[in-house]
């Protein structure tokens, strides 16, 4: 009779490590297939998100050589009636006329929201602007106010009054944007 020693060499793996192994590797296939789909959900936010950003800028480009006057909805409206974006919609946000002479238009796709804000062209002068002799200049490519305040005043000090003048809260102006000038 042949006792085999208690310790002795054991090859290959037991039945319980086999198990414990494919337990393991099925935590990780399962940890896997769930950050992939949230990846890919992350993806298209994006995607959907920068889809409504630049249609906000093409709309923006489109209107900034449109006349839009300050108390004038009926042109946004006209503008937007026609449209037809896909899953968007495009609200006109009217500003008081006395505070701004600036108009939101919000574009909503896909749960974003994107405001762009138009800056309006003067529907008339108010009494106290006619009295003033007032010249206007239309913004070129590259102008900047102060370069338009140097062209007609020689200085920067005619910033205050042409951003007085055409209702201006900051010192950008836009391409093709007219500008009134007062002497």
């Amino acid at each position: 009779m042949k006792i085999s020693a208690p310790l002795s060499r054991q090859n290959g793996l037991s039945l319980v490590e086999v198990l414990a192994a494919l337990v393991l590797l099925g935590i990780v296939f399962v940890g896997i297939m769930t950050v992939f789909p949230q990846m890919t959900l992350f993806n298209e936010r994006t995607d959907a998100k920068l889809d409504t950003m630049n249609l906000a800028r093409l709309e923006m480009q489109h209107l900034q050589g449109l006349p839009i006057k300050l108390n004038d909805n009926s042109t946004i409206s006209t503008i937007y009636s026609a449209s037809n974006y896909k899953n968007v919609l495009i609200d006109a946000f009217p500003v008081a006329p006395a505070v701004a002479t600036h108009k939101k238009i919000k574009f909503t796709s896909n749960g974003y929201d994107f405001e762009i804000l138009i800056n309006l062209t003067r529907e008339h002068l108010s009494d106290i602007e006619k009295n003033m002799k007032l010249d206007s200049v239309k913004v070129k490519r590259g102008d900047t106010l102060f370069s338009i305040s140097q062209k007609f005043y020689g200085s920067r000090s005619g910033e205050r009054k042409i951003k007085r003048a055409n209702g201006l809260l900051s010192n950008k102006v836009m391409t093709y944007q007219t500008l009134y000038i007062p002497k």
